[in-house]
């Protein structure tokens, strides 16, 4: 877990603002609708695929995983930017600063928070 933190950290500090969506610019395109939140939906089912191809690669070489999801639930676009949302209210409310953590990183946490994998 340590492992993990210092990781994220490192992405976190050294992440370009051009290769990542800031929280300003995921609630954005939510609150716009239409075609910005349709665009947003096919930025997330990307996100999802590269964790959920990560987590299969993981499994294969018998690593853990980064987060596991119950057999019967699969996260689609919808409920992933739900998460993340959820998410960023919790940050905020804990006081936490959201416009230095990029929506990509969160959405990682909320998944981890979400669904542990069992120790």
């Amino acid at each position: 877990m340590k492992r993990i933190i210092i990781t994220l950290f490192f992405i976190i500090t050294t992440v370009s603002s051009v290769n990542a969506m800031s929280v300003e610019m995921f609630e954005q395109m939510k609150a716009e609708g239409g075609g910005q939140r349709s665009f947003l939906g096919i930025y997330f089912s990307g996100l999802i695929d590269g964790y959920s191809w990560s987590n299969a690669f993981l499994r294969n070489r018998g690593d853990k995983q980064l987060y596991c999801t119950p057999p019967n639930i699969i996260i689609n676009q919808d409920n992933a930017i739900q998460l993340v949302s959820t998410y960023i209210d919790g940050a905020r409310k804990r006081g936490e600063d959201t416009t230095k953590v990029p929506v990509e990183v969160y959405l990682y946490f909320a998944m981890l928070e979400s669904f542990p994998c069992p120790k």
